[in-house]
């Protein structure tokens, strides 16, 4: 189940999470993870989404997918699927040719037709932004992009926009809103719809560790709960088969 609600009131689904045991970057032992769960329940979160890194470059798909399915053995044999409803998916980094990738939908989201892409860090182009609306309408996938915040200083705004009407979603990580100096930007940018959902982007329990709460009062107390309910909803919608 992905709809039920937060004890603290209005929840959000985690769209992003590095919360897996030892398959990237993030949580390192499945001890860690189930305090990353517990962590993010005691916040707000309803429901996580784990995206482990994937990067074509780097790896093979049948040994991602392989790899991904024993560390949630570990986890799930450790009690880990009892805190908190997950989804299952990836954060693929976008590459060169990535509509060709014939095993591209094995990587969505379970359940959905989402997929979470990390876009190039550097300067994006007309074809990397025609590849990636290539791949939210013609192949049958709901890209949302992760982390917007990071990549600002790459895209314009006529790129953002481009996107944004070809039905392309847009991840933020609670950071954006919970530091000072980035607030107002994101503020403005979930007010003027060019946030759609929120995710934690956690990889351990010190450096890196669920911070979602901070994010949703800071969102309540500019826009008030029904924002927050708005993101929810939308998270379930776009969780289902047939999307939004």
């Amino acid at each position: 189940m992905m709809d039920r609600e937060s004890k603290k009131g209005v929840g959000v689904i985690d769209f992003h999470s590095h919360m897996i045991p030892g398959i990237d970057d993030g949580s390192s032992t499945p001890d860690e993870s189930i305090e990353m769960l517990r962590s993010s329940a005691e916040q707000g979160v309803t429901a996580v989404v784990f995206t482990p890194h994937f990067y074509a470059t780097h790896d093979t798909y049948d040994h991602f997918i392989d790899k991904r399915k024993r560390c949630l053995s570990q986890l799930a044999q450790e009690g880990g699927g009892a805190i908190l409803p997950v989804r299952i998916g990836a954060e693929v980094a976008y590459f060169e040719g990535i509509t060709a990738m014939e095993e591209l939908p094995g990587l969505r989201i379970s359940g959905s037709r989402c997929l979470l892409l990390e876009m190039p860090f550097q300067a994006w182009t007309k074809r990397v932004i025609d590849e990636v609306i290539s791949l939210n309408r013609d192949k049958n996938f709901q890209i949302v992009i992760a982390h917007i915040e990071r990549h600002l200083r790459y895209f314009s705004d006529d790129m953002l926009y481009t996107l944004l009407n070809q039905g392309v979603m847009i991840q933020s990580n609670a950071e954006f809103f919970s530091t000072r100096s980035t607030r107002r930007r994101a503020l403005r940018m979930l007010g003027d719809g060019q946030i759609h959902l929120l995710g934690t982007d956690c990889h351990n329990m010190t450096t890196r560790p669920p911070n979602m709460q901070e994010a949703l009062q800071v969102i309540s107390e500019k826009f008030g709960d029904g924002m927050l309910k708005e993101i929810y909803l939308r998270g379930v919608r776009v969780l289902r088969k047939d999307g939004m």
